[in-house]
């Protein structure tokens, strides 16, 4: 099946991290001149703009409705409450992270965070590493060596990671056990044969970087790549079973919804990040959102 999509809202500026939050998709924008958080309808309209400096990437809710978000070029977890108009900050991670980009909240609100280790187009080439915060604020470094980590998602049973590896064109998997422990990291599906390429332009080279992800209840994983005008939803299995086309580079994907089977795309340009090229598009998939990052869909 290969779905399109409609465009929503555009004029954005690399619009990263969708979420599906209390009715409305939530967003983030690093690199615009007003950098901040974007709450989204489901018709388009933008109902609020958050300021926020350090560069707002990955973001994701604690179970008790607080905003959790990594700000990529100070290396700092910020916080928002439900009732707060701002955010502040909640964990200095300068020594831990170099550039923590996605962020997700997973099972009993434990934080994992994609450190991606530099600034595509602006810094060399450093590998990254997968960071996890206790619930008590400790950081700690779960595995490292990895080709710019970036989009994350968790299976509804918390023992299962799967991990965008940008610069390696590849998914990766990692168990954990009942205890919480890292059992074991493997590649899941490898989109080339190309492995890291540490060249931001040889990167261009390869068809795909994925990027943003989510879960559905048959345990797919649709897969954003900025390479292509493309979402790709890969099973279980390890093999593509459904596409959308959207209008240009995919950079993040999100189920949520009324009923959880609307797939929100994040798109743009990326040879153009800090131009105001981003859109917001959706279309209906036939399976429900499902894990982590949540789809909040009402009962």
């Amino acid at each position: 099946m290969t779905n399109e999509t409609t465009v929503i809202c555009e004029g954005l500026v690399w619009p990263e991290s969708p979420r599906w939050h209390a009715g409305e998709l939530w967003i983030t924008e690093a690199f615009a001149e007003k950098s901040g958080v974007r709450s989204v309808s489901l018709d388009g309209t933008q109902t609020l703009h958050i300021p926020v400096s350090g560069g707002p990437a990955g973001m994701d809710f604690l179970s008790d409705g607080t905003a959790v978000l990594a700000a990529a070029f100070d290396r700092k977890i910020l916080k928002r409450g439900p009732d707060d108009e701002a955010f502040s900050t909640f964990l200095d991670l300068d020594g831990i992270a170099a550039y923590p980009n996605e962020l997700i909240v997973g099972p009993g609100d434990r934080i994992f965070i994609a450190d991606s280790g530099f600034q595509v187009g602006v810094d060399p080439y450093q590998s990254g590493r997968l960071i996890v915060v206790e619930t008590d604020g400790t950081a700690s470094v779960l595995c490292d060596e990895l080709p710019f980590p970036n989009g994350l998602a968790i299976t509804p049973d918390g023992r299962t990671l799967t991990m965008a590896e940008s610069f390696a064109g590849r998914l990766s998997q990692l168990k954990f056990g009942s205890d919480n422990s890292l059992l074991e990291h493997y590649v899941h599906v490898a989109f080339d044969n190309l492995g890291v390429i540490e060249d931001f332009e040889a990167t261009f080279t390869r068809k795909s970087a994925p990027d943003g992800i989510c879960l559905d209840e048959a345990g797919n994983i649709w897969v954003a790549n900025p390479l292509e005008a493309k979402v790709r939803c890969i099973s279980p299995t390890g093999k593509q079973v459904d596409e959308v086309v959207i209008s240009q580079g995919g950079i993040a994907c999100m189920l949520g919804g009324q009923n959880g089977t609307t797939l929100f795309v994040c798109t743009g340009d990326p040879l153009a990040m800090a131009q105001q090229n981003g859109r917001i598009e959706i279309a209906e998939v036939d399976v429900r959102g499902a894990g982590y990052p949540r789809s909040v869909i009402p009962q």
